[in-house]
């Protein structure tokens, strides 16, 4: 970077539980100086070129709310709260005289916005028109919190506790928060023990979406997807994860203890089974509920019926489930079971199917007709 390029403000030092390296800073930066110069000041967006980022993509219409707050909605904005930026590399901080407090702060490395990111871009937006009332913004500054010498799980960490504790991310991308801060001895207390589970059930889903082996691959949706990539897609991570529950969670979940290696196997393995026995279903998976929400939570109840202890008790379970599955489309659950709700037209009046059990208490009555036969008592 060109260290010719900088910004300079007056700043007070902030003392908080940090290493020797690190510091703490309050300070206003002009909005000029902010939005004009993008090689000190950028976002980590969370996407396939950059999968360290931890930012969600940007809501076009808070961007627009923001112009419209310091045109239209009132006659003299503020914005108290501040912007929140970590500079990874350090910042030079000259006292003034015998203060130990106050001083000029050097901005000449690139900082990374945390918090703050739609009132960044809202003051680039409403900065790009050429009229009048751009003049108000000329002067106008916004208050920092400048963080200097923190690495980049810090960010991650400041952005969870941020975001999720006190505002609401979508969950998919919360659950990769949590996967990045698990990840990191300083920060893995953040995970709640009752979401660890959701962790290593990522590592899972995240092998059963990229494995060429894995009858899954491609077909699960994650916030590094575009709103164009979901719509191709079958099922969203959280989604997804929720479905595992019944088998990872360590109450009677019969894969709670075992190790991810295990999970991702024997995952693969029975969905191979399943989607050999309904081919149709796979190749034509939009059309049909069984690799969609009632179809993985009940086939998943299912593989939770099983003894799955020993090696040998799996390759012994995967058997009958094949030929229960096999049994089960040639008598009960034939492939017309298993259309999806808005294909009324190849419906047959008085039949029933997969869209009936769409209900915890259908997911486990249909996992047990799976298995028993459609008479086994609920």
């Amino acid at each position: 970077m060109n260290k010719h390029n900088s910004v300079i403000v007056e700043a007070i030092h902030m003392k908080q539980c940090y290493l020797d390296n690190q510091s703490m800073f309050v300070s206003c930066i002009r909005v000029s100086d902010l939005i004009n110069n993008d090689e000190l000041f950028g976002i980590q967006y969370h996407s396939k070129e950059n999968p360290s980022g931890y930012q969600r993509h940007l809501e076009t219409k808070n961007v627009k709310a923001i112009r419209k707050f310091l045109y239209e909605e009132v006659q003299n904005p503020i914005m108290p709260s501040p912007i929140i930026i970590n500079f990874q590399e350090g910042l030079q901080f000259k006292r003034f005289g015998d203060s130990d407090k106050s001083g000029l702060l050097t901005i000449d490395t690139k900082g990374h916005i945390i918090d703050g990111q739609h009132k960044f871009e809202g003051f680039k937006l409403a900065y790009s028109e050429e009229n009048v009332k751009r003049q108000k913004l000329t002067d106008f500054e916004l208050p920092v919190v400048i963080l200097a010498g923190f690495p980049p799980i810090k960010e991650v960490e400041q952005f969870y506790l941020i975001n999720y504790r006190q505002k609401r991310l979508t969950l998919d991308l919360a659950q990769r928060n949590y996967l990045d801060l698990a990840g990191n001895e300083d920060t893995r207390d953040l995970v709640p023990n009752a979401m660890k589970w959701e962790v290593e059930a990522l590592k899972v889903i995240d092998a059963l979406n990229e494995d060429s082996d894995s009858p899954w691959k491609g077909r699960i949706s994650v916030p590094s997807d575009s709103e164009e990539e979901k719509k191709q897609k079958l099922y969203s991570q959280s989604s997804f994860i929720r479905a595992l529950k019944p088998l990872f969670n360590s109450h009677d979940g019969k894969l709670g203890g075992a190790s991810n290696e295990k999970k991702i196997e024997l995952l693969k393995a029975f969905w191979k089974i399943v989607t050999d026995v309904y081919p149709e279903c796979y190749e034509n998976p939009k059309r049909y509920s069984l690799m969609r929400g009632v179809g993985i939570n009940s086939l998943h109840r299912l593989l939770n019926l099983y003894d799955l202890s020993t090696d040998d008790d799996v390759e012994i379970s995967l058997k009958d489930i094949k030929n229960k599955l096999t049994n089960a489309k040639n008598e009960s659950f034939p492939v017309k079971f298993w259309l999806a709700p808005s294909k009324n037209k190849d419906r047959t009046e008085g039949d029933r199917f997969a869209s009936f059990y769409s209900s915890i208490h259908g997911y486990i009555s249909l996992a047990n007709h799976l298995r028993y036969g459609r008479e086994e008592p609920e």
